[in-house]
């Protein structure tokens, strides 16, 4: 049962009525906003795990009157477990909370309640921070959970505790420096400049073991620029271990140190691929100025097959205020083949503020079929002017993934007035319309032919395993079908083009030809495939959490029968829809993008938009 001064609270509480969960009222005693703190535990909803604005407003409001963590301690032992949370919920956002509370803090800890870990960081004691990192250590929710915000805001308090986890005394899980690294780089600059040092010895510590120096080194990583200061002993360090190379190299990059560019700029010689590349030309964006003796490596990768590879290349080059890269972005700006590429470029040679630029971003900002080309293009002019009069067009390093939605600002067309036409009967198949068709297409046996004969044990085990069952309809009625079919398919001569789209799970294009022979062609998502004059066309593209993009491929079937795929234009963002018009284009619609139209010979424009009738 709950005390008799929680269900007095409770009563009197009920006694007005509080909107479902919203409690966001200003309470004018502490006694007020208890009341209506427990009224909102006792209304329905998981207080372990969620909290609405109107709690939120409650709870700052609470713990601004003196005497409320006295008050809410005691309810972190209610027999009610809801009163129990939401008190341990205002803990979390309690200024101070007083030692001496330290054990209840603990028993509601042990007892599970969701919020309160954070109530050890405003502890001011060194007890309370122990216990901070030693949680958080042990927890499986780590590094982004309430244990962790603990030690951030514990500060140096935690510092001590920290450095005597990466010594690793008695073991370390494989992921403890990577946690602990992740923390670091959430606190505050002195406190892990106070960290710096301590983990510098631990990786310099005769005999110690190789994965210790190389966890303390990942957390040096991530000081930053708090760990500047530890450059010496890092280069001094690869001489004694180099062992430890990568390592160095690695927290070197992390703090920003002098040789950083030297280093990022010999990893790009090596030519890494996909998201290393990235990775390595976004770290070399994070120095500024300081990593321009890398711009010929960068500069290298802007003709780098890979069109991701490119974009990294291009929006690293106006960070580092590399100027040999003016003529090369001028490139990028006019290719007609990369929209994305295109409003990197502009945002880079406005970062430049070099006037060779001026003629070819003035052309851009009248004339580029894409609105926020045009409008990255008139904010980099605006850039030169500045620099003309001599103002600082200094700017930090901000979101290096910007062009993953650049067509944020672009307009919405939901009724294009360009026409679309049908396409002719059995051309093509889509999953709502055509599930048993594309079901079958998985099992490589097309509706109504015969299978192939005799096949091996081997082949019919594949068969089972890819296609779950059989029997078609029960693919369908199982769910199976979705999980394994392609979503869309496209007729041609001997067979069909199929494409499937899992997002974040992944997809792929295949041919599945007449004679029950199949191609890989990509390991894409497909969101359609069509036949535009000359061309076969493959839409692709992701738009999961903050990632969004989309690619035409241009397919191609050689003599023997194989199919390629080679990038033909870029979009602004993942194809949601497509349809071909009357015009004989393609009218696409891009997820966070705008509606675009794509011409047989390639070229691309807005949609137009049909006028809305006068009420």
């Amino acid at each position: 049962m709950r005390s008799a001064s929680i269900l007095w609270i409770a009563f009197v509480a009920a006694a007005a009525p509080v909107p479902a969960r919203a409690a966001g009222e200003t309470c004018a005693t502490l006694d007020a906003c208890l009341a209506r703190l427990s009224a909102v535990a006792i209304l329905p909803g998981d207080y372990a795990h969620s909290r609405t604005p109107g709690e939120d407003r409650l709870i700052k409001h609470l713990v601004s009157f003196d005497g409320a963590v006295a008050r809410l301690v005691p309810l972190l032992k209610d027999p009610d477990e809801r009163i129990a949370q939401i008190a341990a919920a205002a803990l979390r956002d309690a200024k101070v909370i007083d030692p001496a509370y330290l054990p209840e803090i603990r028993a509601g800890l042990d007892r599970g309640l969701a919020w309160l870990p954070a109530a050890l960081g405003r502890i001011p004691s060194a007890e309370a921070a122990r216990e901070a990192v030693a949680r958080f250590l042990a927890s499986k929710s780590a590094p982004g959970n309430q244990e962790a915000y603990a030690i951030q805001l514990s500060g140096r308090r935690a510092v001590p505790y920290i450095l005597a986890a990466a010594q690793c005394r008695s073991g370390c899980p494989p992921e403890a420096a990577s946690n602990l690294a992740a923390v670091l780089r959430r606190m505050d600059a002195p406190s892990r400049q106070a960290a710096g040092r301590g983990l510098l010895r631990i990786a310099r510590e005769p005999g110690v073991p190789q994965a210790t120096a190389l966890g303390a080194l990942t957390m040096i990583e991530a000081l930053g620029r708090a760990g500047w200061d530890l450059e010496g002993g890092l280069v001094e360090l690869r001489r004694q271990r180099p062992d430890l190379g990568a390592g160095i190299d690695a927290a070197l990059i992390g703090i920003g140190a002098e040789n950083a560019a030297p280093i990022l700029a010999r990893q790009l010689e090596l030519r890494p691929a996909g998201f290393a590349a990235i990775f390595t030309l976004g770290e070399v964006a994070r120095l500024g100025e300081a990593g321009r003796s890398a711009g010929p490596a960068v500069l290298g990768r802007l003709e780098d097959p890979d069109w991701e590879t490119r974009l990294g290349a291009a929006r690293a080059l106006g960070y580092i205020d590399y100027q040999p890269a003016v003529p090369a972005l001028i490139a990028a700006l006019e290719n007609p083949d990369d929209v994305r590429l295109n409003w990197v470029a502009a945002g880079s040679l406005g970062r430049l503020g070099n006037p060779a630029a001026r003629e070819a971003l003035e052309k851009a900002a009248a004339r580029h079929w894409y609105p926020p080309v045009r409008q990255a293009a008139a904010t980099a002019l605006e850039s030169l002017a500045a620099v003309a009069r001599g103002t600082s067009r200094a700017e930090p390093h901000t979101d290096f993934f910007a062009y993953e939605y650049l067509g944020a600002t672009a307009p919405a067309c939901d009724q294009p007035s360009i026409g679309t036409i049908a396409e002719p009967p059995g051309r093509k198949l889509y999953w709502r319309p055509d599930a048993a068709r594309l079901a079958a297409l998985a099992c490589a046996v097309e509706p109504g032919a015969a299978a192939p004969a005799a096949p091996t044990a081997g082949e019919k085990a594949k068969r089972e395993a890819t296609c779950g069952a059989r029997n078609v309809e029960a693919m369908i009625a199982n769910s199976l079908a979705a999980e394994h079919a392609p979503h869309v398919a496209l007729r041609t001569a001997r067979g069909w083009l199929a494409g499937g789209d899992r997002g974040e799970f992944g997809g792929e294009l295949q041919f599945l030809g007449d004679d029950h022979s199949r191609q890989l062609i990509l390991n894409e998502n497909v969101a359609d495939i069509f036949s535009l004059g000359t061309r076969t066309l493959a839409l692709t593209g992701l738009a999961h959490m903050t990632f969004n993009h989309g690619m035409i491929y241009a397919l191609t079937e050689s003599a023997d029968g194989s199919w390629s795929a080679v990038r033909f234009r870029s979009l602004p963002g993942a194809p949601a829809a497509a349809w071909l018009t009357d015009t004989n284009e393609l009218l696409i619609k891009v997820l966070g993008g705008g509606t675009v139209v794509l011409s047989a010979d390639g070229a691309l424009r807005m949609a137009a938009c049909r006028a809305r009738a006068p009420r």
